[in-house]
């Protein structure tokens, strides 16, 4: 019996040891009658992939050139642009640089293409660039920059120049910070909009290696020509070579593959600057040879590891069929050899690892909310690879499929009368991440996460109603909550419907265009911006909705309630439901404009100093949903001027006719209680009126601001304190409520022009 099998497992070897010949022998044929063609084959579908590479090349610059070009003469329209163009800015107007500073440097929407920018303002006599601002007639290089100005007469506003042979100045130079960096590849827009008297420039320089250089490897390279044949940007300067010898070979026009030397290569012309991009790669049919000899010999060793693994593996197997074939007895009545079962042992083995994987499992379970939260980001960043988004989107715990959802971003306020910085705004978006309300949250796709100083949520409908239905109510709840527990107002920006998760990245790009369209039209008080929601919309987009009209019934509508004119805004309803009616928009798109103009009323009472949510008859998220769901114009118009313009208008009147010294005497009677220890949030919440409301009346009769009034009561009543009585400083300083005295000095000093010992000492002295 051993014998026999011995010989069979001998027998067995050599028809392992024949079939693996007969392999390599077919293999060794088929490589050799294939690697003709697969050599043709390959050089085929590289010149197809260079062709391909070299269009995707061209398109993506252009794409990029028109985004910055795009976005630049979409700056050149906000405020703060036209403001500085029309005004003679210095150092003071600090909040006006810097959001210009903001806008002009990108804004984080096209900031990574951006290297410098200038803003040139040769009416008022400025520079204001990324180097800092300076004088006109400091600028050092002004005959490069009126040449600029001059040069695209004749190309209109707006175009792009290119001077490869300008070199930046160095930063190390003396009177680096007074020049105006016109070399290289630089958008020039001129401004402003009016043919007849162009007075301004921005130069905007573009980052060559940016716009060029990502995402070309050692296998592909890449060339830039410009219209005169000279390299722009080059990913190896040998490729480089090739591609100015094929420019001058067709004259720059746009090529098929072609080979040269040892570069298979193809170009393709932008039609933004007309450079050209030629994509190659190397090209060594030897590489195939080798490949194949690599591959014949891998082979090899695998089928002879393969039999070695085979035999081994045999082993155990054959001598646990003779143990099960005689009963756990050798054939000549020994024990056998075999100690146990080796299947036991290793279903023991495989039970132990499937304790150590749950057990690791359970860990992950526990940090799984981060790890969700984390990829949130990723995808929010667009940074999230394909496979891994696969392994996340097929969990149906992460990603519920189906139906459409919408980004929503919201952001605090903070007004100027606030001393809170960024870290104390970061701290506030993190609590309300870690501690949103449970009917929040239930609203919710995926965990909320804190990105670029926003909350960012996902909220999921089966369809654009439910999905407005559910951002409403999120929005109601989510402002009412940050209402109560931190005295903040909020804005929240919507994104347009998606429905795929990769669309999340734009998506969120489209909330905070929503967000800085809000910022751009909502009025401002001391206390900051009132809470508004706006939706992302096109100027005119695919589903109709036209933005500007939409802004223009909301200003009307503002106007008229901060006028009090009841009139007006019957009439601004009226037209827009008129709009609506002769435009056929289906039910999604008509509520956005209802939507919209209901915000108005709301945040124009809300700036009006009066209370919203005590003042409308039903709740606000009530009153959203109803909008939502309405099925008959006549009827939800109705419904808006009975439940929401008609009680605004009243108590907006009385507010109007109320004396407005009555509520100044309060204000300083509540600062004289609190010795000036109060806040305008407080004061307000004391009174019982809106922050903006405090603000302007304060504002009104004082010409003061909130933090200036408390400033003069404290120096007044210090005075008063320190002439009348004997009291030290420490007591004074104690009685204002100064944590120390030396605080209360330097407040003092710096208000009177002395300190307070030397005020006293002159005082009693002159009586």
């Amino acid at each position: 019996m051993p014998v026999r099998m011995r010989l069979n497992l001998q027998y067995k070897h050599r028809i392992i040891a024949c079939i693996a010949s007969l392999m390599a022998v077919v293999m060794l044929f088929f490589f050799v009658d294939r690697y003709g063609e697969s050599v043709r084959e390959e050089e085929r579908r590289a010149e197809g992939t260079v062709s391909s590479l070299a269009l995707q090349a061209s398109r993506g610059m252009d794409e990029k050139l028109v985004n910055i070009r795009n976005y630049y003469l979409q700056m050149m329209e906000d405020e703060d642009i036209v403001w500085a163009l029309e005004n003679d800015i210095s150092y003071s107007d600090y909040s006006h640089i810097s959001r210009i500073t903001q806008l002009l440097s990108g804004n984080g929407i096209v900031s990574d293409y951006i290297s410098g920018w200038s803003f040139i303002n040769m009416n008022t006599g400025w520079v204001l660039s990324n180097k800092g601002m300076y004088p006109y007639d400091r600028l050092r290089n002004r005959d490069a920059v009126e040449e600029l100005f001059s040069y695209g007469s004749g190309l209109g506003k707006n175009y792009w120049s290119w001077r490869a042979e300008e070199e930046s100045v160095d930063m190390l130079e003396p009177g680096w910070r007074n020049t105006v960096d016109t070399g290289a590849l630089t958008l020039v827009l001129k401004v402003p909009n009016s043919w007849r008297n162009i007075y301004g420039m921005v130069i905007v320089n573009v980052d060559i290696q940016a716009l060029l250089g990502s995402g070309w490897d050692r296998t592909w390279k890449l060339a830039v020509l410009d219209g005169e044949g000279e390299t722009v940007y080059a990913s190896e300067e040998h490729f480089a070579a090739a591609g100015k010898r094929l420019y001058a070979e067709d004259d720059g026009s746009i090529t098929d593959a072609v080979r040269d030397g040892a570069y298979i290569l193809s170009g393709s012309t932008s039609s933004v600057l007309g450079w050209t991009c030629y994509v190659g790669t190397q090209w060594n049919p030897a590489g195939m040879i080798n490949q194949f000899v690599i591959l014949a010999v891998t082979a090899a060793f695998l089928a002879a590891l393969c039999l070695f693994v085979i035999n081994t593996l045999y082993k155990p197997i054959s001598a646990l069929a003779q143990r099960v074939s005689n009963g756990g007895i050798a054939a000549d009545g020994q024990s056998d050899a075999i100690r146990g079962s080796e299947l036991l042992h290793i279903a023991e083995k495989v039970e132990g690892l499937v304790d150590s994987n749950r057990a690791m499992e359970e860990r992950l379970g526990e940090q799984q909310h981060e790890l969700d939260k984390l990829f949130i980001l990723k995808m929010l960043r667009g940074e999230a690879g394909q496979e891994e988004a696969q392994v996340y989107l097929e969990k149906p715990e992460f990603w519920t499929g189906g139906g459409i959802f919408s980004v929503v971003s919201m952001i605090l306020r903070f007004g100027e009368e606030s001393e809170s910085g960024d870290a104390r705004e970061q701290e506030i978006c993190m609590e309300i991440v870690e501690e949103l309300p449970s009917d929040i949250l239930q609203l919710l796709m995926l965990p909320p996460v804190y990105h670029q100083r926003s909350v960012v949520f996902l909220i999921h409908g089966e369809d654009k109603t439910g999905l407005l239905d559910r951002v409403m109510e999120a929005y109601s709840s989510l402002q009412k909550h940050v209402l109560e527990k931190y005295h903040l107002n909020i804005s929240v920006g919507v994104s347009a419907a998606a429905e795929r998760p990769e669309e999340v990245r734009g998506a969120f790009l489209q909330s905070v265009s929503a967000l800085n369209d809000s910022n751009s039209d909502e009025g401002e008080g001391a206390y900051g911006k009132i809470s508004a929601c706006s939706f992302y919309m096109d100027e005119k987009n695919e589903s109709g909705i036209n933005r500007r009209l939409a802004n223009e019934y909301e200003s009307s509508m503002h106007a008229a309630v901060l006028s009090c004119d009841r009139d007006r805004a019957y009439q601004v309803m009226n037209e827009l439901v008129h709009y609506l009616k002769a435009e056929r928009l289906d039910r999604g798109e008509a509520t956005m404009y209802l939507l919209q103009i209901t915000n108005a009323v709301i945040m124009s009472a809300m700036e009006a100093g009066v209370s919203v949510h005590s003042l409308l008859t039903e709740e606000i998220s009530v009153v959203y949903q109803r909008i939502i769901q309405f099925y008959d114009y006549e009827k939800i118009r109705r419904y808006i001027k009975k439940t929401v313009i008609d009680p605004v208008m009243i108590s907006v009147g009385a507010v109007r006719d109320t004396k407005a010294y009555t509520l100044m005497e309060e204000i300083r009677r509540l600062i004289e209680e609190k010795k000036g220890d109060i806040t305008l949030a407080e004061c307000a919440e004391a009174l019982d009126y809106h922050p903006t409301y405090i603000w302007k009346i304060l504002k009104m009769e004082t010409d003061k601001s909130f933090s200036d009034y408390l400033e003069e009561y404290k120096i007044d009543y210090a005075k008063k304190l320190l002439k009348e009585t004997d009291r030290t400083v420490a007591d004074i300083a104690a009685e204002l409520n100064y944590t120390n005295a030396q605080n209360f000095i330097r407040f003092f000093s710096r208000v009177v022009g002395v300190t307070p010992g030397k005020y006293r000492r002159s005082i009693r002295g002159a009586e």
